[in-house]
């Protein structure tokens, strides 16, 4: 897998990248293209417009993404800019779904989810981006639980600049305000390890959460002290 990245600032820009890399023979020669899209914008038109440029030049790329209150590009943070993951597979296969919440119930939703990452051999690993602005509860993801204990999930919840509270995620065919898009990644030779690294130093010492909150979805206490005092 070859994996590149880029920060683009307009679409003028992404125009010139995309077209640049239909030419790249790494391009060329993947089996499957994968594209994530991290960008500052919430408006869906901005959206489905980076979608047509991006098709236009790469019209075999799989396109998921989010919107972020700013991107972490090669140890620096950046803001008011979209970034641009590219992953090009030898032989792996990724597959994709979307939903929208408010067209579901959770229990439909959860069957969904479910019936969608189990149906694939060889599952190497399950992406989930999602809006969670405004939810109290994500218990649909419980339906990951069917996966293999060693199949790692990974993933991030939408953002927006200034914590705007509007926020979206998107896949090739959609746009979402409330919704969520999960990606599998299968093949015999293709390995997930799921580690953090973001360029940071570590700060201070380390704690361990003690007592999550319905869902796990707060942190009551830490070192078995109470989180906020």
């Amino acid at each position: 897998m070859k994996h590149l990245v880029f920060d683009v600032r307009s679409l003028t820009e992404l125009k010139a990248v995309v077209q640049k890399l239909a030419h790249n023979p790494v391009i060329a020669e993947a089996s499957t293209l994968l594209l994530h899209v991290f960008t500052c914008s919430i408006d869906p038109q901005y959206v489905v417009e980076m979608r047509q440029i991006i098709k236009s030049a790469l019209p075999k790329a799989i396109i998921v993404g989010a919107s972020a209150g700013g991107q972490i590009i090669k140890d620096k943070i950046c803001t008011q800019t979209t970034a641009l993951s590219v992953m090009c597979f030898e032989k792996a296969k990724v597959y994709v779904v979307s939903c929208n919440y408010g067209k579901f119930s959770e229990q439909e939703l959860r069957d969904k989810l479910q019936n969608f990452v189990t149906q694939y051999d060889q599952i190497q690993g399950v992406e989930v981006l999602a809006n969670v602005k405004g939810l109290d509860n994500l218990s649909f993801l419980a339906a990951l639980d069917a996966l293999p204990n060693d199949v790692p999930v990974f993933g991030c919840g939408a953002d927006a600049d200034d914590n705007h509270p509007e926020t979206i995620v998107f896949d090739s065919e959609n746009v979402y305000a409330h919704g969520a898009v999960a990606v599998v990644y299968c093949g015999e030779q293709l390995r997930v390890h799921a580690n953090i690294s973001v360029g940071w130093k570590t700060l201070g010492k380390s704690m361990l959460i003690t007592k999550t909150g319905a869902n796990d979805m707060a942190i009551e206490t830490i070192d078995n002290k109470p989180a906020v005092d």
